[in-house]
């Protein structure tokens, strides 16, 4: 059995954690469609990190933007 460096490990782990908070791909990282379905091709997400939030999701959404 082979032994990984302290690096790898952390590699590894970084990986993981990504592909857990990352909501494009499944859980062994491969990149879904966007209504959650599995892709015709295999392609590995590269679990962006996601956009900043347009709004504020506390605020009431019944007040128009533009006052």
């Amino acid at each position: 059995m082979t032994r990984r460096r302290a690096a790898d490990l952390a590699a590894l782990r970084a990986r993981a954690a990504a592909i857990r908070s990352c909501r494009r791909c499944d859980p062994s990282g491969w990149l879904l469609r966007p209504d959650g379905r599995a892709s015709d091709l295999a392609v590995r997400c590269t679990h962006p990190t996601p956009p900043p939030a347009g709004r504020d999701i506390t605020g009431p959404i019944h007040e128009r933007s533009d006052q």
